[in-house]
């Protein structure tokens, strides 16, 4: 029971510390990935005008900038996403080791047989498995539902004046559809 206790108290403390920071990251990184979308759209959009009139190292500045940006907030954020997963891992390492070492000390000592050292390791593995499995998919779902958050936001904010094209009523619908339908969550 003692290396269980220590993995869920160490799992509260991992969870505190990396939900607020992952919410941070995936709010960047979502906001990057509009911005450089954004760009590039707009560039294809005008792309007549931007030929006639364009000076081709300000476009490409434009567009670069945005390619930057997104870039380096991907990064941090998948570096955040490496971090949890190895945090995740070593814990779920150090309950296995623990279970283990507890195991044998009794069983050398005679406190316990052989079959129940068998017993606890392998029940200790699949319970290991699964709670990493269900964290990295509520995190993904976390990553994803943020996503969509920011794009919906985003999408209100620019037709403001409630006088959507065709286009941008499909891509109201898309993102409804994707939020609560949870299709998103089955795209990872």
């Amino acid at each position: 029971a003692l290396p269980t206790l220590a993995w869920f108290a160490g799992y509260l403390v991992f969870l505190r510390h990396f939900v607020p920071r992952l919410r941070h990251r995936a709010g960047a990184s979502a906001s990057a990935h509009s911005t450089l979308v954004g760009r590039i759209v707009d560039t294809y959009s005008n792309i007549l005008t931007i030929k006639l009139f364009a000076d081709p190292r300000d476009q490409d500045a434009y567009v670069g900038d945005a390619v930057h940006r997104h870039d380096r907030e991907q990064r941090a954020h998948m570096r955040l996403i490496t971090g949890f997963m190895f945090c995740l891992t070593l814990m779920n390492t150090m309950l296995m080791a623990g279970t283990a070492a507890i195991g044998l000390a009794l069983w050398v000592h005679g406190a316990i047989d052989v079959g129940a050292v068998a017993m606890a390791l392998p029940l200790t593995w699949s319970g290991d498995n699964s709670l990493a499995d269900q964290a990295a998919i509520k995190l993904r779902e976390f990553v994803m539902q943020t996503d969509l958050n920011y794009l919906w936001s985003t999408f209100q904010a620019g037709t403001s004046d409630g006088q959507g094209t065709g286009t941008s009523r499909r891509c109201a619908g898309l993102i409804q559809w994707l939020a609560t339908t949870g299709a998103h969550r089955n795209a990872g």
